[in-house]
């Protein structure tokens, strides 16, 4: 059974997106949002094994109630002087991760055309060692995000990319999402990004359509 791919601490009744209430149907229940649990989990192996840079500022944006910064694994590996920010704009979200811990919040729309000058207005200038982004890329212009994303890492800092095109909620997602992981790379280079470390995880559950993406990219 799939309940036995994920521990039981990994709980899919959200604050605001309950099970019973859950508009969203199938691609959105409790066997979908395991899946979305145990492949944004892919990307931990990735982490631990660069786990030496993981320290300084870091910023996770996604995947939803179950960052990945909060997991066991990392917990346990992470230094106390690492600075931990989270971009999330779900208001139910936002208050778990208040509730969680100490963690610095953006609370800002990737896709509101003022998104650029409201995160460079929020952040003044500031830059981050590492930057995580893990299932979004399908909801946002990724392009524009990933051109954004390189002026906030540090020379030498990372950013770590999990994705499955096309996988998600589809009447959330963006025109201007990637059509394949060809795409997702090129765009990476683009932005200016050297590639650390590339992995194409082929499909795991049936209800994806495409093979799972991990980049570890680096700022020259």
């Amino acid at each position: 059974m799939i309940d036995a791919l994920i521990p039981e601490k990994y709980m899919v009744e959200w604050s605001g997106w309950p099970l019973t209430d859950n508009r969203f149907g199938e691609e959105f229940d409790r066997d979908a949002r395991i899946r979305m649990v145990m492949g944004g989990r892919r990307l931990i192996p990735y982490l631990l094994k660069n786990r030496r840079q993981l320290k300084g500022d870091i910023l996770e944006i996604g995947p939803f109630f179950t960052p990945l910064l909060y997991s066991p694994e990392l917990r346990e590996v992470l230094p106390a002087s690492a600075s931990i920010t989270f971009l999330e704009n779900d208001r139910d979200a936002l208050q778990w991760l208040r509730d969680q811990g100490a963690c610095r919040l953006l609370n800002l729309d990737m896709n509101a055309v003022s998104f650029a000058e409201d995160l460079q207005q929020q952040l003044a200038g500031e830059v981050f060692d590492n930057i995580i982004i893990s299932q979004v890329l399908n909801y946002v212009d990724y392009k524009s995000l990933l051109a954004e994303l390189f002026t906030l890492v540090k020379s030498g800092g990372h950013l770590f990319i999990n994705n499955v095109c096309d996988y998600g909620l589809p009447i959330l997602f963006s025109g201007k999402r990637p059509s394949d992981n060809e795409s997702v790379i090129a765009a990476s280079l683009a932005a200016g990004f050297s590639i650390k470390e590339q992995r194409v995880i082929p499909k795991y559950f049936r209800k994806e359509p495409a093979d799972r993406l991990i980049l570890v990219l680096q700022r020259p």
